[in-house]
């Protein structure tokens, strides 16, 4: 509906579009009323109902505040309340019960009351039908209650590939890898990339485009639309039982702010995956490469934030991304490989179901000197620091998500960070906001306090001093 009515004013001070012509040109099927008239708004109803193969808007041209003797069709009718006065002169101008307070006429009463008896005779009868259907077809009656119910195995990791120790893996890459491997064992799972899918990794052949003629299909196209991207996820999730998401690199989240937000306050499943996560895109320039991201996702409440430190945390990510049905989850993944970590000489990666977990340690079993906290690509530089401090208890704590991490109880989180160890270093390709919880007033961060730059992702750690030696140096001066 438009009644041509902002608050500083009539939109034509500032607004001009031709709606209808607008959504024409969408090839949508387009119906203008006079919004304030019941019997065309029913008419637009049925014919928008009747009209197959296209979308339909129907644009109703109204009046703000009809009936109100003053204030019918000004900007005061959007922004300023009525006043006893104005609002009986309303009711008085629309034939309504002067001294009425939030009245229900008769014919509402009597319309539900003989509406509800119809009703519910069509869910009787549709009950009865799915009975039947269960009672002929157990098999898929049950696969559709498991369906809507999000079911998946229960052992998820064990369908999941596994990555060799050793072996540089780009976390997008691996993500990919996972994400083949969810589709043949999660059926619930659909979504697809921006425009970007072969850099998210995202595209998965095997299960075809959904598209006109194929809606089989579970890969999604959403087109150089990163917001209409991300509401559309949140709308599939408002339905129930599809698990969708959505993936572009992270920068561009800077457009999906509001489905992101808007997702996380409806307490709904959407998976945002984003990669290129950090200044080492490199070459894209400082344009592209993400540095405050990281911190205002984790500034929405309620958003999992998931930034996995090698190929095998990644598995991980998205099972925990999986798991919460009714929470949003935001992957972080990079462009850049980066090496898998020995789990033989390292902690398993389902620590990554708890938000952070020890890593590794030098001395097991002893309080640390030193702890040594990293995220993503930089979980390694936090790890090759540590073999150096020879001599020392260090330990070197993976901290993927702090959503998760601060969902655990008081004793595990004390256990992976002891309050009395208050030297600690954390190393992380953005901006230091927030790591104060974690670092305390006695640690020191190590980041990115400016924009990127435009060079091979090498230098660029270099020259912002996101190397070993700098979290070394910082730990020693700790020490």
């Amino acid at each position: 509906m438009t009644n041509s009515v902002s608050i500083e004013g009539l939109t034509k001070l500032s607004y001009s579009d031709d709606v209808p012509s607008r959504f024409a040109g969408y090839h949508w099927h387009v119906i203008s009323i006079n919004g304030n008239d019941q019997s065309q708004i029913d008419a637009a109803l049925k014919e928008a109902g009747a009209t197959k193969g296209q979308p339909t808007i129907i644009i109703g041209k109204t009046i703000i505040g009809k009936g109100s003797p003053k204030l019918q069709g000004t900007p005061k009718a959007h922004s300023d309340a009525f006043g006893t006065e104005e609002v009986a002169a309303t009711k008085t101008n629309l034939n309504w019960p002067v001294d009425s307070q939030f009245l229900v006429p008769e014919r509402v009463k009597t319309f539900f009351a003989e509406k509800q008896k119809e009703w519910a005779k069509l869910e009787a009868d549709w009950n009865k039908k799915f009975a039947d259907y269960k009672a002929k077809y157990p098999d898929k009656a049950q696969m559709w209650a498991d369906f809507l119910a999000k079911k998946h195995p229960a052992d998820l990791a064990s369908v999941l590939p596994k990555f060799e120790a050793g072996k540089a893996v780009a976390t997008r890459n691996a993500g990919g890898e996972i994400l083949k491997a969810l589709f043949g064992a999660v059926p619930n799972l659909i979504g697809g990339s921006a425009d970007l899918a072969p850099s998210t990794k995202t595209w998965i052949k095997e299960f075809g485009s959904f598209e006109k003629g194929n809606y089989g299909g579970r890969n999604l196209h959403f087109g150089i639309r990163e917001h209409g991207m991300g509401a559309i996820c949140a709308g599939i999730a408002y339905y129930g039982g599809l698990i969708p998401f959505g993936s572009t690199f992270f920068v561009f989240t800077d457009y999906m702010r509001p489905p992101i937000r808007l997702a996380s306050l409806s307490g709904i499943q959407t998976i945002y995956v984003f990669t290129h996560d950090s200044i080492c895109v490199g070459e894209d320039g400082p344009t592209h490469e993400p540095v405050e991201h990281v911190s205002t996702i984790r500034a929405i409440p309620g958003v999992i934030d998931l930034r996995p430190g090698d190929a095998n945390e990644a598995s991980y990510a998205w099972i925990a991304a999986i798991e919460h049905t009714h929470e949003t989850s935001v992957l972080m993944l990079t462009r850049q490989n980066i090496p898998t970590f020995d789990r033989t000489k390292c902690a398993a990666a389902s620590g990554v179901l708890k938000g952070g977990y020890t890593l590794w340690e030098s001395k097991p079993g002893s309080t640390p000197e030193i702890i040594l906290i990293g995220t993503g690509s930089e979980l390694q530089l936090a790890y090759d620091a540590a073999q150096k401090l020879e001599g020392k208890a260090v330990r070197v704590v993976s901290l993927p998500s702090w959503h998760l991490f601060e969902a655990q109880t008081q004793e595990y989180r004390d256990s992976v960070l002891p309050p009395s160890v208050t030297k600690r270093v954390a190393v992380e390709a953005g901006i230091r906001l927030g790591w104060e919880r974690y670092t305390t007033t006695s640690g020191k961060f190590i980041g990115v306090n400016k924009f990127g730059a435009s060079a091979p992702y090498e230098r660029i750690l270099k020259e912002y001093g996101l190397t070993t030696e700098a979290v070394l140096e910082a730990a020693k001066s700790l020490l």
